[in-house]
């Protein structure tokens, strides 16, 4: 292994030991600067994890070149034979001393880790070249074949609408998990035969939109080079922390572009959600990392933020001088300022048992309200009233001198119900309605034994979406089996999650029903994932 003595082989396991710290620093600056802008676009978030990513590969590169740099040899250097190793020292100058033992045992220990690496990279090279390789072959053997020609001037238009070059193909691929975009000068777009069966052409346009929003921001082309970066540093925790920000920042950047180009954006949460059950239902393929789909990133995490956006916000100046240090000048920060929307009414200003509401008869840009959206504030009123003030408010003639319509109706004499407080801005008149028809038609949970009732719910916000929190669910199981509750959440799993509607399981327990140990829970907004282990707790208590 004498190569390994070689002054290249020891400058570059100098530079792989060097990059242990210059990556963890870089990786803390990129840190703090997206906590710092963490209410900014995902455009912005992701173009500053990639100039992060690119930074942090390019500190290795210098510092390689810096020691692989033979060094100059003036006339007033003196060679010292007093030491083990040669060490040369420039008149005037404090002569070097000798290294230290951790230092010996450091060197001592480079060309295994050297060996270690050479390893790594072979490997992880092998199985990146053997995921294009296999991506190459799908897109290329005979059962791949091209999707029927409905679709294919579907996606025609689709690239005409989005100024992307129509040499854009879509195939049909039993193999691939989901949509997935492959190559870059040529790409392809591989899709499951049985999404164009069980998404409607809306929604399968949305799909397709993400895609050719990844096509569009030449995202196959960053994701080899971010691809090759894992190769090289692999050992390095922080380049794979970053990778994985920039990938989840990726999927958001091409969900806002998809939604603003093509549709809305709790049609588009649908549409997600549809592709996601579909593909559950699909047989499993893991798909290489080189390949870009609609199902990246956290799920879960981009539902909410569709049905549930947050304007960008401005960074402070004194953070981003901050940073600016931190990062020696290397990162130019610029920012603008959205107009925010005015604050809405004041609910201690309306009188109860009144509806108030606007109708926005074009674009508001100052509240971000589409179009034929409304606001609306109600206050301790029955649902029927409502409902007549949306149909008060649809009858009446726009005015086009100021782009929107007030309303305010009043409880009748004599209207009974239940009293209800909603409020909702920019929100579809159908959203509304769904969401409050919802909300009534909920039945309270009557705790009684032999009863098993498991209820989710989705929390709403003004804009009708689900909150961060997302799902929770209520749970009461009055001494029932255990298998039984079991059922009962995977039939409640199967359902499609709708934005403020609450969905339930409920069944009467009789007896000789179920098998195994018997439980009893009362939980209240409680994660729907966190209900299995919460079932297997019991089940311990009860087996020990």
């Amino acid at each position: 292994m004498s190569w390994l003595q070689h002054p290249l082989a020891v400058a570059l396991a100098w530079t792989l030991v060097h990059f242990l710290w210059q990556g963890s620093l870089a990786a803390l600056a990129v840190a703090l600067l997206l906590w710092l802008m963490k209410a900014a676009s995902p455009k912005l978030q992701y173009a500053v994890a990639c100039i992060g990513l690119l930074i942090m590969t390019a500190l290795p590169v210098v510092t390689f070149l810096r020691l692989s740099e033979p060094p100059a040899v003036p006339s007033s250097i003196q060679e010292t034979s007093n030491l083990q190793s040669p060490v040369r020292v420039l008149a005037g100058q404090p002569v070097a001393v000798p290294v230290a033992g951790y230092r010996q045992a450091l060197e001592r220990a480079m060309p295994y880790g050297l060996l270690v690496w050479f390893a790594g990279v072979l490997l992880l090279s092998t199985r990146l070249a053997g995921g294009w390789a296999w991506l190459q072959w799908l897109r290329r053997r005979p059962q791949t074949m091209a999707a029927p020609d409905a679709q294919q001037l579907s996606l025609l238009r689709l690239c005409q609408r989005m100024g992307v070059g129509s040499n854009l193909r879509l195939l049909l691929c039993h193999s691939v998990p989901g949509p997935t975009l492959l190559g870059w000068l040529r790409p392809v777009i591989l899709m499951p035969p049985a999404l164009l069966v069980g998404l409607n052409p809306q929604q399968l346009e949305l799909i397709l939109a993400h895609e050719l929003a990844h096509v569009l921001r030449h995202d196959y082309l960053i994701n080899l080079l971010q691809s090759i970066a894992e190769v090289l540093f692999f050992f390095h925790p922080a380049v794979w922390w970053l990778s994985n920000k920039i990938r989840q920042e990726r999927e958001l950047a091409s969900d806002d572009l998809a939604v603003r180009l093509c549709g809305d954006a709790l049609d588009y949460a649908q549409a997600l959600t549809t592709l996601e059950t579909l593909a559950s239902s699909l047989p499993s393929h893991a798909a290489p990392r080189l390949a870009l789909g609609a199902q990246g990133g956290d799920f879960m995490s981009r539902i909410h933020r569709l049905v549930s956006p947050t304007a960008p916000t401005l960074l402070a100046p004194r953070a981003g001088l901050v940073v600016l240090l931190l990062l020696g000048g290397m990162f130019a920060l610029q920012a603008r300022t959205q107009s925010a929307a005015p604050p809405p009414k004041s609910d201690t200003s309306q009188p109860k048992g009144t509806v108030q509401m606007r109708r926005y008869d074009a674009e508001n840009p100052g509240s971000n309200s589409k179009e034929g959206s409304i606001d609306l504030r109600a206050l301790a009123v029955p649902i029927a009233t409502i409902e007549r003030a949306l149909g008060t408010l649809q009858k009446t003639p726009a005015n086009p001198q100021i782009g929107y319509v007030d309303l305010e109706v009043k409880i009748e004499p004599g209207e009974v119900g239940d009293h209800y407080t909603f409020r909702f801005n920019g929100v579809a008149p159908v959203q509304v309605l769904a969401i409050i028809r919802g909300q009534a038609a909920r039945i309270p949970i009557e705790k009684k034994p032999g009863q098993l009732v498991i209820q989710r719910s989705n929390s709403f916000t003004e804009q009708g979406g689900l909150l961060p929190q997302g799902l929770y669910v209520d749970v009461w199981a009055g001494d029932v089996p255990a298998d039984l509750v079991l059922q009962a959440l995977n039939e409640l799993e199967a359902m499609t999650p709708k934005a403020g509607i609450p969905q339930e399981v409920r069944r009467d327990i009789k007896l000789g029903m179920g098998k195994g140990p018997r439980i009893a829970l009362d939980l209240d907004r409680v994660d729907p994932l966190e209900i299995r282990g919460i079932l297997d707790a019991e089940l311990t208590k009860k087996n020990p």
